[in-house]
């Protein structure tokens, strides 16, 4: 028997992190990223600047948090944006 089979070595090396093909969810820390004040937002509308109130809602979305509660709802989320967006039919 040669002495490269008899080697152990081999079974330290994780294969694993040579593949391309696999994913791995990297954590940004967006955990606490809710999206822009709300306030700010109904402020804007109420004023009659609904760019700058569409723009306040889309330059921060919550698209790091996992949770979809979060992500529908907080202001920056598809709920915000609707308000924004009927608020052209109010004004």
């Amino acid at each position: 028997m040669s002495k490269n089979t008899v080697s152990d070595r081999f079974r330290k090396v994780d294969v694993d992190e040579y593949d391309e093909n696999k994913f791995v969810d990297e954590e940004e820390g967006g955990e606490n990223q809710l999206g822009p004040d709300e306030a700010e937002v109904d402020s804007l509308i109420r004023q009659g600047n609904l760019m700058g109130a569409l723009q306040a809602v889309l330059k921060s979305p919550p698209i790091n948090t996992k949770n979809q509660n979060v992500k529908a709802l907080s202001a920056g989320g598809v709920g915000c944006i609707v308000r924004v967006l009927t608020a052209r039919k109010t004004v």
